[in-house]
């Protein structure tokens, strides 16, 4: 008595729903990880140019923190605050522009290319990769870019974006200890006149 055989087309079919949930299980864990990467830039922005908390919260939900402001200019922004005035963050770290346009088109990948499934994907699904892919068209012919997501790349991408997200950190702590606060500008804030 013994399990149940089931037929090639049962197995195409678990095969299939098991890559879509690891595609999903995997755009989750870059889209999350990039968020947070992506809330570290916009906390430098807004620290950099508002000396008061609340300041920065309207800073950052009126403009920088809405999609009115792509990534690409939020990196391009944080790039020019440390050419101009942290160059020694620049001179630490000399990959972290580099490094975050390789997470940035590694997330656009994860997060908008489609599953590649064709049936020969399904039917050599073993457990621990996925493809994904994007079609163009170039001189009358479907060109197809393919990725292999897997926990390794994974892995990978994580690790490069905590290394990232640790030496922003360090950014943002400079600038907060540099920028002068509002009571730094108003010395009678906080005190009684008579």
């Amino acid at each position: 008595m013994g399990t149940k055989d089931i037929s090639a087309s049962q197995q195409e079919g678990i095969n299939l729903i098991n890559m879509n949930n690891l595609a999903i299980r995997y755009r989750g864990l870059v889209c999350h990880a990039f968020a947070e990467l992506e809330i570290y830039i916009e906390q430098i922005i807004t620290s950099y140019f508002c000396d008061t908390k609340l300041k920065r919260i309207e800073l950052g939900h009126r403009l920088v923190g809405t999609k009115d402001l792509p990534f690409e200019t939020k990196k391009k922004i944080v790039e020019f605050i440390t050419v101009q005035h942290y160059s020694e963050f620049k001179t630490e770290n000399p990959e972290i522009f580099k490094d975050l346009n390789f997470l940035m088109e590694y997330r656009n990948k994860v997060a908008h290319w489609k599953l590649h499934s064709t049936m020969e994907d399904i039917r050599n699904f073993n457990g621990t990769n996925v493809i994904l892919a994007t079609y163009k068209t170039e001189a009358h012919q479907i060109k197809i870019d393919k990725e292999v997501i897997n926990d390794v790349a994974i892995n990978t991408f994580i690790t490069k974006l905590q290394i990232t997200q640790l030496a922003l950190g360090k950014l943002l702590n400079t600038i907060e200890a540099n920028t002068p606060k509002e009571s730094d500008n108003n010395p009678t804030q906080g005190h009684n006149e008579e």
